[in-house]
């Protein structure tokens, strides 16, 4: 009888031991989720993205002429984070950039940077130049214009927006995010084009739609599902009347 109770008791205490590691196990890889449960993969993304265009206030985005410009028109405010924007518009051409200093009633509006581009692929109607002119001030607002010339470099079409870089207070408030969330994408081992579309994602869902466009187009070797994916995006933001 003792003999047997010992054996009793010891495969209680085995059981007992068993039961304990299977539970701190399980306890153990819920803490630790995978890197796939922590981010959304690129599918989810685009998924996210497209239900915030689509939600999103309808605004008239239809294209004026030969030109659908884009920088600086889908968001509310017309209100940009990055002080080196891109110009993003749909039309191929001869076409003509420029961006104006901060109006003021005293003086000539002031040129800042110009830059003119001749696009022939009709097959990828979408175009972008990044601005490399002065450094723009927090703050200040500025119109860029995109002007359409023909063949003899003479003026056809024209459109001429107002956009504002974001104040300084909030501008380095999203910056620190931004950050924050590169390195968190980085230690996850994310590619360049998965932390592109993170941070495409970010500026989406605060309506920085020029800025969520940006980090999109700027991934280097882009994937073709990155590139048909981009251009379907463009395609519904510019609509022919």
């Amino acid at each position: 009888m003792f003999n047997f109770r010992t054996i009793f008791v010891l495969l209680l205490i085995t059981n007992f031991h068993i039961v304990s590691s299977i539970t701190i196990a399980i306890a153990q890889t819920q803490q630790q989720p995978t890197p796939q449960t922590r981010r959304k993969e690129p599918k989810s993304i685009w998924e996210t993205i497209w239900n915030l265009l689509t939600a999103r206030e309808q605004r008239n985005m239809a294209s004026r002429g030969n030109l659908c410009p884009i920088t600086g028109l889908l968001e509310k405010q017309n209100v940009i984070w990055s002080d080196r924007p891109l110009f993003l518009w749909q039309g191929t051409g001869i076409i003509e950039i420029k961006v104006y200093a901060p109006f003021d009633p005293n003086t000539d509006e002031k040129l800042l940077w110009s830059q003119k581009v001749k696009t022939e692929d009709k097959t990828n109607p979408f175009n972008g130049i990044p601005y490399n002119g002065e450094q723009l001030q927090s703050g200040k607002s500025y119109d860029w214009e995109l002007i359409y010339l023909d063949e003899k470099g003479r003026q056809e079409t024209t459109n001429k927006l107002t956009f504002q870089v974001m104040k300084s207070p909030e501008r380095d408030r999203i910056s620190a995010e931004l950050n924050t969330l590169q390195t968190q994408l980085q230690a996850e081992g994310a590619t360049t084009e998965e932390i592109a579309l993170q941070r495409a994602n970010y500026f989406a869902e605060r309506d920085l739609w020029s800025d969520a466009l940006q980090e999109i187009y700027s991934v280097p070797n882009p994937s073709p599902d990155l590139i048909n994916n981009y251009n379907n995006l463009l395609t519904s933001v510019c609509k022919s009347e």
